[in-house]
């Protein structure tokens, strides 16, 4: 399979030169966790929801207003692309390899002709029925209270290395939080809060005001491809894969499934 046949084509971008508060509203009304970000018609960026939160509950903002911050200061300007005519298992190992979610597709002209992501990745392990959840998922995973600070969530989620973190309560799952709901949460104290006050109420933030609530889940011997569909439909990042007592045992992610792609289908 290609690139080409995965890629997703009808692209919602955004100009380097647009506030960042535009691109929180464009990723929550897409549904995406990026945008590529254009200078006329060429392609210089990506922005993610990553880079959102990393902005935002950075203190060297300030009492710095989304509203007044500009895309070209929070993008990735040091890009990889990937043709449309490169296999899907080189997509895979790339994303894996040097650790990023999507690769912007590029023509023979430099022109940007799609993107593929993790989330396009989920497609093909649609077909996968004979392997299961608990053979690939990530055991023993990182969890977080809902009590805790929203700024220790970000500071798990980016120094783990994670996508999802589970929201844990009394030894049962709660909630569920991503660089999404951190960025929305974040970016919405900014926005409300007066300047001098604002890193002081971001510090307080809770994780219980910014995570997805009664998250989804499946169990380790679920089929990959039961997990694959469900995240797909609900347009999850990762699953948390409990036991038949209601306990985490794990989560499985995007990644995992990439890696699985990577591996040729194989455990």
């Amino acid at each position: 399979m290609l690139v080409k046949d995965l890629m997703a084509k009808n692209l919602t971008a955004i100009d380097k030169d647009q506030l960042v508060s535009s691109s929180v509203e464009l990723m929550r009304k897409r549904r995406v966790s990026r945008l590529p970000v254009m200078d006329g018609g060429n392609l210089v960026g990506i922005v993610t929801e990553k880079d959102i939160v990393a902005k935002l509950s950075s203190s060297r903002v300030g009492g710095l207003l989304p509203s007044s911050l500009r895309v070209s200061s929070i993008m990735t300007s040091s890009l990889k692309t990937i043709s449309p005519e490169s296999d899907v298992i080189q997509a895979a190992k790339e994303m894996i390899d040097c650790d990023i979610s999507g690769l912007p597709v590029v023509g023979l002209r430099g022109e940007l002709l799609g993107i593929i992501t993790k989330t396009s990745l989920l497609k093909p392990c649609l077909s996968i029925n004979k392997i299961y959840v608990g053979q690939i998922m990530t055991k023993n995973p990182v969890s977080i209270s809902p009590n805790a600070r929203l700024v220790n969530a970000g500071r798990l989620l980016f120094e783990k290395n994670l996508s999802v973190l589970p929201v844990i309560d009394d030894g049962k799952l709660v909630g569920m939080v991503t660089y999404g709901l951190l960025a929305l949460a974040i970016f919405n104290v900014r926005e409300k809060t007066d300047g001098k006050h604002v890193d002081k109420k971001i510090r307080q933030a809770t994780v219980s005001g910014a995570m997805r609530l009664s998250p989804p889940f499946c169990h380790p011997d679920s089929k990959v491809q039961e997990a694959a569909k469900l995240m797909i439909e609900e347009r999850l990042k990762g699953l948390p894969v409990l036991d038949y007592e209601a306990k985490l045992s794990g989560l499985v992610t995007k990644t995992n499934l990439t890696k699985l792609i990577c591996n040729k289908m194989k455990v």
